[in-house]
C-alpha cells in the first residue's frame, strides 16, 4: 500500500495501516469509503480511572468486576500504571434511564 502524506513529496510504502483516528475516521473514509458509521443501538462509555478508585469499589490485582442493573452493564479491570479501565453499556433507548436511575448490583 502506498500512502501519500500531506507535506511529503515521496509516498510511504507499508504492508499495514492502523487507523486509530476515531469514530468518524478520515483514514477509513479515504481507504474504503463505506459511508458514515451506522448506529448499532447501544451507547458505550469507556474511561480510565485511578486504580485506587477501582480498588475502593472492589477490584483487586488480577480480577475484574462485572455490574448489572436496570438497562446497564459495566466492567472494571486494572491495567498498568496505576490505572483501571471502566466500560459501561446501555441500550440506546434506555441510556438516560441507565445513567440516572440504575440500581447496580455486583455480579461475581
Amino acid at each position: 500500500m502506498k500512502l501519500h502524506l500531506v507535506g511529503q513529496d515521496t509516498p510511504v510504502t507499508a504492508k499495514l495501516l492502523v487507523a486509530a483516528d476515531g469514530y468518524f475516521s478520515r483514514v477509513r473514509q479515504q481507504c474504503i469509503d463505506d459511508g458514515p458509521p451506522t448506529w448499532a443501538g447501544t451507547c458505550i462509555w469507556r474511561a480510565t480511572v485511578a486504580e485506587e478508585f477501582a480498588v475502593t469499589h472492589g477490584a483487586s490485582d488480577g480480577s475484574s468486576l462485572w455490574y448489572a442493573g436496570d438497562y446497564l452493564s459495566s466492567l472494571v479491570f486494572l491495567v498498568s500504571g496505576g490505572q483501571a479501565v471502566w466500560v459501561a453499556l446501555a441500550p440506546g433507548e434506555h441510556w438516560e434511564h441507565a445513567m440516572h436511575h440504575s440500581t447496580v448490583a455486583h455480579c461475581a
